[in-house]
């Protein structure tokens, strides 16, 4: 499990909540200190997202074959200008 924080003193602010009790003790055993997003290139965010991705697991199916909106739209007529 991955979640990202900010530290503001001696407390960790979450970006998002954690499915668990309040008060229940949690163990950090891995830190890693990333830059502010602005100040990321493109390029560098790019990098950052290939070297985190599971390649062995990733699906060969593409993610844009029903995307598409194949309707042709709505007819204009003389009137409608």
């Amino acid at each position: 499990m991955a979640i990202c924080g900010v530290k503001r003193g001696r407390t960790i602010e979450l970006s998002e909540p954690l499915k668990m009790a309040d008060g229940q003790v949690v163990e950090i055993t891995d830190i890693k200190v990333v830059p502010p997003f602005d100040s990321l290139t493109f390029w560098d965010a790019l990098q950052g997202w290939r070297s985190q991705v599971d390649w062995e697991n990733w699906g060969d199916a593409d993610p844009w074959a029903e995307v598409r909106d194949r309707h042709p739209g709505r007819e204009l007529g003389s009137d409608a200008m």
